[in-house]
């Protein structure tokens, strides 16, 4: 059995280490990032903000809140991006009538771009699984926990 010869291992292994730090290095920026996770949440939220508020007796429609969200990682690496369950978003909304409303929720982001959002008050807007209806019924709240999903590319 003969050995390859030293230089041609050498150039395996750098080859081979070069196959692998290319496949790495896209990793390193994900692409989930807090303008994503903030537009996905804005969508989301405000049109089960609108269904909530129906259920409630309060008419509104969605392109009327003009909300905004602020989506920001609490971890101890410091990384701003990628997913985990370390995800907090604060969303606040204006309607017409100069109402303004906030809601902070706790997120767990997927490598594939959806997350579940779990509300974190106030306790009468997404604190509570149900909320009383218009008509008295006791019925669930879309705002205390919702999935959504955002595109990656």
């Amino acid at each position: 059995m003969t050995r390859p010869p030293r230089r041609s291992l050498g150039r395996l292994v750098l080859g081979g280490s070069l196959v692998l730090l290319s496949l790495w290095l896209p990793g390193c920026s994900s692409a989930i990032t807090e303008a994503r996770v903030e537009q996905a949440m804005v969508e989301s939220f405000s049109h089960l903000l609108v269904l909530q508020q129906r259920q409630r007796g309060t008419r509104l429609a969605a392109a009327d809140l003009h909300p905004t969200a602020d989506c920001a990682r609490q971890n101890r690496r410091g990384s701003t991006s990628g997913p985990g369950d370390d995800w907090v978003c604060n969303v606040t909304w204006r309607t017409p009538r100069a109402t303004t409303g906030a809601a902070a929720y706790s997120l767990t982001v997927r490598p594939d771009g959806c997350f579940a959002a779990d509300g974190d008050g106030p306790a009468d807007l997404n604190g509570e699984p149900t909320v009383v209806a218009a008509d008295g019924e006791v019925v669930v709240n879309p705002l205390w926990a919702f999935d959504g999903c955002f595109p990656l590319h």
